[in-house]
């Protein structure tokens, strides 16, 4: 049987001429390759040979010949000079300098500091509570200005920036410590009060006197005033003013009253009989 026959009536002509079966079979090849690469352990770096003159001690990079050369000269060093030497007399005093100003800051380094200086309660910055009071009133007639307007959005701008600068009149008023980025921005019409203008910080009140424990005392009435008091009798009974004393009447009245009595006297009668008649 011939092969060859076989694979021309599959593929059809050449095979070895088809130029898309090559680039693909060279693909696959290069393929694998890679693959076999990636697998392959990483080679081990041997490690540099040593050369003789490592072995013998001398550095590398240096000639031995001229190393012995150098070593082999006799270089007479004059001390004198070397003592008047500018250079080496600036650098030992620099090195020196340097010792004796490092010397003085290790002490202050060991000294113990003393503790800061803390607020006391009721201490307070009068010029501070005097600009937050003053931004606070102009905050809060722009916030009325604002509210007249009826913009909301700045009311409720202005009102939050209100009750902020109240909180940091309270602290400042405590004594407390503020910081200036927490502080409101100033409007261009805001002007810092005067020092002498603030109000002075609130006095506490003076605590009250404890309670004595002693009575009052008792006060004396006078002897004087009791004697009088018994020497002096009762008061007078007021006397009842008599008939005596009462206004005479007129003698016309009195006629006239008497007629009128005899007057009532005859008419009873007179009914009187002619009840009985009857």
């Amino acid at each position: 049987m011939d092969f060859t026959e076989i694979e021309k009536s599959i593929y059809g002509g050449n095979i070895e001429e088809d130029e898309e079966l090559m680039a693909e079979l060279l693909a696959l090849q290069q393929e694998e390759e890679a693959k076999q690469r990636r697998s392959a352990p990483p080679p081990v770096r041997s490690a540099p040979a040593v050369t003789v003159e490592a072995r013998r001690g001398v550095p590398i990079g240096v000639d031995p010949t001229l190393l012995s050369k150098a070593l082999a000269d006799d270089v007479e060093v004059d001390e004198n000079a070397l003592e008047n030497d500018p250079e080496l007399l600036a650098e030992l005093s620099g090195l020196i300098g340097s010792s004796e100003e490092e010397e003085p800051t290790d002490a202050n380094a060991t000294a113990p500091r003393p503790p800061p200086k803390l607020p006391l309660p009721g201490a307070r910055d009068a010029a501070l509570v005097g600009k937050l009071r003053g931004l606070m009133a102009v905050y809060e007639r722009m916030l009325a200005a604002s509210a007249k307007e009826g913009n909301t959005v700045k009311q409720r701008r202005h009102q939050r920036t209100v009750d902020k600068l109240r909180e940091l009149v309270m602290k400042a008023e405590r004594g407390e410590n503020i910081d200036e980025s927490e502080i409101p921005p100033s409007p261009p019409s805001f002007v810092t009060p005067p020092n002498d203008t603030v109000v002075p910080p609130r006095q506490a009140p003076a605590p009250p006197a404890p309670p004595s424990s002693q009575p009052p005392p008792v006060p004396r009435r006078s002897t004087s005033g009791i004697m009088q008091e018994s020497s002096a009798g009762p008061p007078p009974i007021p006397q009842r003013s008599s008939s005596s004393c009462l206004p005479a009447e007129s003698p016309e009245k009195s006629a006239d009253s008497r007629k009128d009595q005899i007057l009532k006297v005859l008419k009873r009668r007179r009914d009187a009989y002619v009840a009985n008649g009857k």
